[in-house]
């Protein structure tokens, strides 16, 4: 029988080999999670700091979205070299993502340093990663020796949330003490005023 206990044991396997291979000295306590993403967005998995205790221990999360093990090993490893980048940068004490995704400088550069191919992504910084050729001897290696060429994910949550729309003419209240502020400070219209000064953040806060 193979089922989602299966599952967490072949993720927490991996993630122990590619610890090993990849030469990350990254904590072996970690808790793996499958929790599905519910259709709201196309996260294949996250990392999370701290998000577990153990008596007076903190535990680290990584979570490989249920709704996307209907994929293959290469898939399903790359996704878990991508998590195991965001953890090694926190437990380094690096800043390599922002709470909207937006994948920084910081997050490449140890992504890379993996084994992964790192592009950008509209919104989201360089978020978009493949296994690269040090990443794929690594995943083809254990496919080979551990695995033997078998797949283990082989079960899936199957997900009836369909994914949210935003409304484009849904309006979002603003204190208008605010927005006179605003204008004043920056001149102009309210709508103008905004985009100036989410320029200046994205120039002072971006990768």
């Amino acid at each position: 029988m193979n089922g989602i206990n299966d599952i967490v044991t072949n993720i927490t396997n991996m993630y122990l080999a590619f610890n090993k291979d990849l030469d990350a000295k990254l904590p072996e306590d970690v808790v793996f999670s499958l929790i599905p993403n519910r259709g709201r967005s196309k996260y294949l998995g996250w990392f999370a700091a701290s998000r577990w205790t153990k008596g007076d221990n903190r535990l680290h999360e990584i979570n490989i979205a249920s709704d996307f093990l209907n994929r293959n090993v290469d898939d399903i490893a790359e996704t878990l070299i991508h998590e195991m980048a965001h953890l090694k940068n926190s437990v380094e004490g690096i800043k390599d993502c922002t709470p909207t995704q937006y994948h920084n400088r910081a997050f490449k550069k140890q992504a890379e340093a993996f084994g992964l191919k790192v592009d950008k992504m509209r919104n989201k910084g360089y978020a978009l990663t493949a296994l690269n050729e040090k990443a794929q001897v690594i995943v083809d290696t254990y496919k080979k020796n551990i695995l033997e060429g078998n797949n283990p994910f082989i079960i899936h949550r199957v997900s009836d949330v369909k994914p949210s729309r935003i409304n484009p003419k849904k309006s979002v209240a603003i204190d208008r003490g605010l927005a006179d502020e605003i204008m004043d400070k920056q001149g102009g219209k309210l709508s103008g005023a905004v985009d100036i000064i989410l320029r200046e953040w994205l120039l002072n806060n971006g990768d």
